[in-house]
């Protein structure tokens, strides 16, 4: 029962790690992509 739990919480953990990074690197590329079309306009 202990290494059920101990799995869930690592799968759990990692989940959300997976989705933090995934999220970051969105954020990333959506702060590109709008700093490369905001100078395309002022160019």
């Amino acid at each position: 029962m202990r290494s059920t739990t101990a799995y869930t919480q690592f799968a759990t953990w990692a989940a959300v790690d997976c989705l933090a990074r995934h999220a970051a690197l969105r954020v990333r590329e959506v702060g590109e992509a709008h700093r490369k079309s905001a100078g395309n306009e002022r160019g």
